[in-house]
């Protein structure tokens, strides 16, 4: 099992300020004009335009048993728009 030396180690909190602080944004000059207002972002509900399920009429249930005696699947349900 190789082992690694100390030294590396101690390297590793050097790089890693070193490249956090080349990670740092420019600070623009100090007669640059200020940027725009971003636009003021608009709410949008995600329940906007949700229906809740709506169970259809149920028929009586020896209707039911005998269509599945019958082998007949039950009628489509009315398509929404």
């Amino acid at each position: 099992m190789p082992h690694s030396s100390p030294a590396r180690w101690l390297a590793v909190p050097w790089a890693v300020a070193a490249l956090s602080a080349m990670a740092q944004p420019v600070p623009a000059p100090a007669g640059t004009p200020p940027t725009a207002n971003p636009p003021i972002p608009t709410y949008k509900s995600a329940f906007e335009g949700y229906r809740p399920f709506a169970d259809g009429k149920p028929i009586p249930w020896k209707e039911a048993n005998e269509r599945v005696r019958r082998g007949q699947a039950a009628p489509p349900a009315k398509a929404r728009p």
